[in-house]
């Protein structure tokens, strides 16, 4: 029988029914194909949704490594929080924070190992502002050497503000490789200048109180290893970055 014939068919059954009939045959009939007619809309309208949603801008790019909350954190309450208090746009900018980089200074860890590579990849494709960790992976296996100078890059009265609210300066010492050693010298590499490249958050509320990024039993001061904030070097939103090491050290 051809389709038109069939829909002629059905539209003759369906014209001497009164509403509650045509509705309950059109559902025992085809409710098959309603159903599958809206979860196949229901998948359009959640890909346009993420579409949207990864084509905005990102505003900021931040990496916890070895936070407390790990891979099974879903929230995005820390992100939101600081939208709100730099009042930004989160209809048209997205932010990034990632808390599942998980990194030890065992070499054997292939997890620990494909996360390290993970993080050089990053910085090396500029797709870090600011990234926290404690001190001895970020001077030790995660030293990407991509951390920014603050006392240049930070504006003076911020400097002055991180002072004024009792925190530490985090120095960083850079390694010179290849071609920027000693030719003469038998050493892979030398190391630079010491400078501030970073910021010891054991103060830090917002880190440790309110949005438990890091416990202070596990991190702070009195555990040895500290969490350090640090700026990328090459961050594409340094603006950004400077926003929110400013949102960080508010009380």
């Amino acid at each position: 029988m051809a389709i038109e014939d069939e829909i002629k068919i059905e539209q003759s059954k369906l014209k001497n029914m009164d509403r509650q009939h045509k509705l309950n045959y059109i559902w025992t009939y085809y409710k098959f194909w309603i159903i599958g007619g809206l979860l196949v809309i229901l998948a359009v309208l959640s890909i346009a949704k993420s579409i949207i949603a990864n084509s905005k801008p990102i505003y900021l790019e931040a990496i916890f490594i070895n936070s407390e909350l790990g891979v099974t954190y879903d929230s995005d309450l820390f992100s939101a929080d600081f939208a709100k208090a730099a009042e930004i746009n989160e209809k048209k900018y997205r932010m990034m924070f990632d808390y599942s980089s998980n990194i030890s200074n065992d070499y054997s860890d292939q997890t620990a190992y494909a996360n390290q590579i993970k993080l050089i990849s990053r910085y090396s494709a500029e797709e870090v502002d600011v990234c926290a960790g404690p001190e001895s992976i970020m001077t030790g296996v995660a030293d990407v050497g991509g951390y920014a100078n603050l006392e240049e890059v930070l504006p003076e009265a911020l400097i002055q503000k991180i002072n004024e609210k009792g925190y530490e300066f985090f120095y960083y010492t850079g390694k010179k490789y290849g071609d920027d050693i000693d030719k003469n010298s038998e050493e892979e590499y030398s190391e630079g200048e010491p400078y501030i490249g970073g910021i010891y958050l054991d103060k830090s509320s917002k880190i440790f109180d309110e949005f438990n990024i890091y416990s202070r039993e596990n991190n702070g001061a009195e555990s040895g290893d500290r969490i350090v904030l640090t700026i990328a070097s090459n961050t594409p939103e340094l603006e950004h970055a400077i926003e929110f090491v400013e949102y960080v050290i508010e009380d």
